[in-house]
């Protein structure tokens, strides 16, 4: 496999969704350097088709792939209030993708980070410099210095005298920061509506939504919900920010139940944190008792809630935090411990693009096969030509088999695994028997790594059909994406199996169809 030739089409797709995303939400930064790699594939494969890929891959790599991972931790990482880790991750983005924002972001973050320290005059004096200087930021920084002083009544004001109607359902800072407010000054109906109007937005970052729901389930005394968000998209949380939203939660209920400590004796031990504004959030949560959610939340109201409780189940289940954290995946992370082992023999056995040495340790040859070698059908899924194909597939398997290992249970998801691997090997060698296609080597875990596709829209059609599920509807949407991305680049990707892929995706699914499912009800799957 030609390294160039794969870098080439994995750039200028990706980029490309990336760059028509960005045209639609006016993020013209991301355009410009998606534009870029989109160029330099263009001209490239034009003029220079030898390096095209190595170039439009470094550019992708150091400018999209990067910068947009590390935003999304940067992300989380705020929402875990873990200020100081993300102001350091920030503050090197910035270097590799100045624009959208991203130089004054460590500063509004290191802000946080000094006020979380007790710092509280030094994290001003930022906000304050950045309210002057900082055209993106200013009314951020506004916002952010009314709030670590917990001057929820003021935010509110500010809130609805500084920005539109349009933009408090649209901008997730924003509606993150009016749930907050509208909860805290007891506005729980509001707090409800704000949350159903700015439902679309939510929509489009599914960490954004985890926060916003613990808001709304805390404040109106839905202590198992937000138990079930630590459980799952929350799950990286503090122990101590998890500690405080149940207590709020039992607070806003009236009530706890027995296995948890009851709320105000959480809360005071909370006061010897060394976090200033945990402690601060405590103080203010035991001094001024939030408002009792079943005397204060109308029936409409409680029509929503009871609706987003389902759907919170719904997404438990079948949205794309059901695999809940990917350390607890123990068999997904076990089947990784292989592959890697076997890319450490092929390295030292004389490298993993020589196929002297795939052919001795195991890749599958139709005729070397047929002629009764069947043990390299699943030696094969064990090997891997080069370190991007292994990480390819070890990235697809890190994603995708924690949901379907819950899915489907341990012993299960193992089986479909194996079953697809080895199944996509013996298909490819029925090809070649039948000269279908050219005889050609074949190593690697992506037909079972695509079996997880298959099997994962297996669980999600029945999700879908028994229980009506739109979570499940809209994640099957992007499972075909999936499929569709991975045609295209197979079918454009010179010694890229399309027909192997494709027969994993079938095979994973017949087998997962034929499975229990364990994240369905047992009465509704039988």
């Amino acid at each position: 496999m030609d390294q160039n030739s794969v870098y080439l089409p994995l750039a200028a797709f990706s980029s490309l969704m990336l760059f028509i995303r960005a045209l639609r939400q006016r993020a013209w930064g991301w355009a410009a350097v998606t534009g870029l790699v989109l160029v330099v594939a263009g001209v490239g494969e034009l003029l220079f088709p030898s390096v095209a890929g190595y170039a439009a891959g470094a550019i992708w790599l150091g400018l999209v792939l990067l910068p947009s991972l590390g935003q999304g931790l940067v992300g989380r990482l705020g929402n875990q209030q873990r200020y100081a880790a993300a102001a350091r991750l920030a503050w090197v983005l910035r270097f590799l993708h100045p624009t959208e924002g991203f130089w004054d972001r460590p500063r509004v973050l290191r802000a946080q980070a000094l006020a979380q320290s007790g710092k509280h005059a030094e994290a001003a004096a930022i906000l304050e410099d950045l309210e002057r200087t900082s055209p993106r930021y200013a009314r951020e920084a506004r916002m952010h210095r009314l709030r670590l002083q917990s001057r929820w009544d003021d935010v509110l004001a500010w809130l609805r005298r500084n920005v539109t109607e349009a933009e408090s359902v649209s901008n997730l800072a924003v509606v993150l920061l009016y749930l907050r407010a509208l909860g805290e000054m007891g506005q729980l109906d509001e707090l409800v509506h704000r949350y159903r109007r700015a439902e679309p937005a939510l929509g489009r970052d599914a960490d954004g939504r985890s926060v916003a729901l613990l808001f709304v389930f805390a404040f109106t005394g839905r202590a198992e919900r937000v138990a079930s968000l630590f459980r799952g998209p929350l799950a990286s949380y503090s122990p101590a920010l998890r500690s405080f939203w149940l207590a709020t939660a039992d607070l806003a209920a009236g009530h706890h139940p027995a296995d948890r400590r009851p709320p105000r004796i959480a809360l005071e031990e909370l006061l010897a944190q060394a976090d200033a504004s945990i402690v601060a959030s405590a103080r203010r949560r035991l001094d001024d008792p939030i408002a009792d959610a079943a005397t204060t939340l109308s029936p409409g109201s409680l029509v929503t809630l009871d609706r987003l409780e389902k759907q919170r189940d719904q997404e438990d289940r079948f949205g794309d935090q059901a695999g809940a954290v990917a350390s607890r995946a123990w068999a997904t992370l076990a089947l990784m411990i292989p592959i890697l082992a076997m890319f450490v023999v092929e390295v030292l056995a004389g490298g993993s693009e020589d196929e002297d040495v795939l052919v001795r340790l195991g890749a599958v040859s139709p005729d070397l096969v047929l002629a009764g070698q069947w043990w390299r059908l699943g030696a094969a899924t064990l090997l891997h030509y080069g370190w991007l194909h292994l990480v390819m597939n070890l990235g697809g398997l890190y994603f995708l088999g924690p949901y379907v290992e819950r899915a489907l249970g341990r012993a299960r998801f193992v089986a479909t695994y194996v079953i697809s691997g080895v199944g996509m090997m013996f298909v490819a060698v029925l090809v070649g028997r039948f000269h279908l296609k050219d005889n050609e080597l074949l190593v690697g875990a992506s037909g079972a790594i695509m079996g997880l596709v298959g099997a994962t829209v297996a669980v999600l059609l029945r999700g879908g059909r028994l229980e009506r599920s739109p979570v499940a509807k809209r994640r099957l949407q992007s499972m075909a994406l999936i499929v569709v991305v991975q045609s295209c680049f197979d079918l454009v990707t010179p010694k890229v199996s399309f027909m192997s892929h494709l027969g994993g995706v079938i095979i994973g699914f017949l087998v997962a169809t034929l499975m229990r499912h364990t994240v369905t009800p047992a009465a509704k799957a039988a």
